[in-house]
């Protein structure tokens, strides 16, 4: 069952109502129906960030127009608001063909009529919120009329300020997403470096490794060529010729005992010789 916007104005004929998944920025399903704003309207909640898309007919219309509506509560951190600021376009670019986008933090912003006031005025989804609401303002209280109709002051300040927070947090969330960049980039710039100082260290180690180990390499190569010259020198060299003088101590030694041994003979022949001589003279 359509749900009217005004009295004799468009209706919304179908919502979907979605919102981040725990502490992520996922998207998820929280509601939906064919009866308009009314059917799901108790499913907003004040400590949540929620996203809108609504089907709206006009009775002058063949096609639909369709609008978005950023749900922000009033208990929604300050923190997960700025970082929410920045889904918005993105969001409703997803959402092909969104017209206006509703700002709203309370059921006031999202009654029918306010809807209805919107479409009438033509707020576009890039038009800047306080432009629009200034414009809403002086187009229901010209300066020249015989209708007046009492505002009620603090309910637009708390709009105003609402969509000028918005605003600021925008620019905001645009600011750091450039810090971000820029610190991105210098973590970039210093990790090449890094690495770069890094492969130049281990280029420089692998270099004096290599020297140490040719030297090694050298050195043993010299003591082995040291140790066969000294083998094939050895080899090489002539005997060693007999000492002269020991020749003569050995010579002497010799006949010295040949005369030691025919003195022994001797000294034997001259005894028996003696002793056959007293035996005859007996």
């Amino acid at each position: 069952m359509a749900t009217p916007l005004t009295p004799q104005g468009p209706v919304c004929f179908s919502v979907a109502l979605y919102t981040y998944e725990d502490e992520t920025n996922d998207l998820t399903l929280a509601a939906s129906g064919g009866g308009g704003l009314s059917e799901i309207t108790l499913t907003f909640d004040n400590s949540l960030v929620m996203y809108g898309f609504c089907s709206i007919k006009e009775q002058t219309a063949a096609l639909p127009r369709y609008i978005l509506i950023n749900w922000v509560g009033d208990d929604v951190p300050d923190a997960r608001k700025c970082a929410c600021a920045s889904h918005v376009a993105t969001i409703a670019d997803f959402f092909q063909g969104v017209e206006v986008i509703v700002n709203a933090s309370s059921l006031e912003d999202i009654e029918p009529s306010a809807i209805g006031q919107r479409l009438t005025n033509g707020t576009t989804a890039v038009a800047s919120p306080v432009l629009s609401r200034l414009k809403t303002r002086e187009e229901e209280h010209p300066d020249v009329g015989t209708v007046y109709e009492k505002t009620n002051a603090e309910m637009e300040m708390k709009k105003i300020n609402r969509e000028e927070f918005w605003e600021q947090a925008k620019r905001e969330e645009e600011l750091r997403k450039e810090e971000e960049r820029k610190k991105a980039a210098d973590e970039r710039r210093k990790f090449e470096e890094e690495r770069m100082e890094l492969e130049r260290l281990e280029q420089e180690n692998r270099e004096k490794r290599y020297r140490e180990r040719e030297k090694e390499i050298e050195e043993h190569r010299k003591k082995l060529q040291e140790e066969e010259e000294a083998r094939e020198k050895q080899q090489n060299q002539p005997p060693a010729a007999s000492d002269p003088n020991m020749e003569d101590l050995g010579l002497d030694k010799k006949e010295s005992e040949v005369e030691e041994a025919k003195a022994i003979i001797a000294s034997g022949k001259g005894g028996k010789g003696i002793g056959r001589k007293e035996e005859g003279e007996d």
